[in-house]
């Protein structure tokens, strides 16, 4: 966590405790077919009508580990590791959050 603080990424909040998809609902509702709400943590939420960005923590998922970013109804993948969403957030700051650039 120390290591993504040290980005100094404005508007971006580190959750502690972990909450998963389906418990910080609260916050932000679950999109439509969502991937297991239940194995996807919330790493970071941004200010408002910015996504929160979650992890596949399931050791059984053959995501894992693969970062989505959700918000208004609608997911997508940002990354396929947290290594790479971390490398993506120093080069690209907060156009990171949007997805992966077309290859």
């Amino acid at each position: 966590m120390e290591a993504a603080r040290k980005l100094n990424i404005p508007n971006l909040e580190f959750h502690q405790p972990a909450e998963s998809v389906r418990v910080y609902q609260h916050s932000e509702r679950i999109p439509d077919g969502f991937p297991r709400p239940d194995d996807h943590i919330i790493i970071a939420d941004y200010l408002i009508d910015l996504p929160v960005i979650a992890v596949d923590l399931s050791p059984d998922s053959e995501h894992y580990g693969r970062a989505l970013g959700y918000c208004h109804g609608d997911y997508w993948i940002i990354a396929d590791s947290l290594s790479e969403f971390a490398i993506r957030l120093e080069t690209e700051q907060e156009s990171a959050v949007y997805g992966k650039s077309p290859a």
